[in-house]
């Protein structure tokens, strides 16, 4: 008589489906949850949800900082905004009106016309 030792039934197992496995990794996961005390667990979460609200990219101290920014960012647009325009009055008033260019001329470079003659007074305080 010979003798044949048992087939392995292992080699005869199929594979678990996806789903199976990954109902058994989630199973080992909350199993291994659940086995922590109820005040443990409680800090854990609280300790999870400070972090994604204070700390990380979008942080609530973060969105505040950034939230500043972009206010100050504006009231200088609005501000560059109004000196643009200033200046682009000035400048169509400089290149049309000739007796502006002459006003400026006299008030800030203290320049004359032939023959006349500039008097300088010092400004009183």
């Amino acid at each position: 008589m010979l003798l044949v030792p048992p087939p392995d039934r292992r080699l005869y197992m199929r594979r678990p489906s996806r789903g199976r496995r990954l109902l058994w990794a989630a199973n080992r996961i909350t199993g291994s949850l659940h086995s922590l005390s109820g005040r443990r667990w409680r800090w854990i979460v609280l300790a999870v949800m400070a972090y994604a609200l204070m700390g990380g990219k979008l942080g609530l101290v973060r969105l505040i900082g950034l939230y500043h920014d972009t206010a100050r960012l504006n009231s200088d647009i609005k501000q560059l905004e109004a000196q643009c325009s200033t200046l682009d009055s000035d400048l169509k008033r400089f290149t049309s009106d000739p007796m502006s260019i002459e006003r400026v001329a006299r008030e800030e470079l203290d320049w004359g016309r032939k023959g006349e003659v500039v008097f300088k007074f010092p400004q009183q305080k």
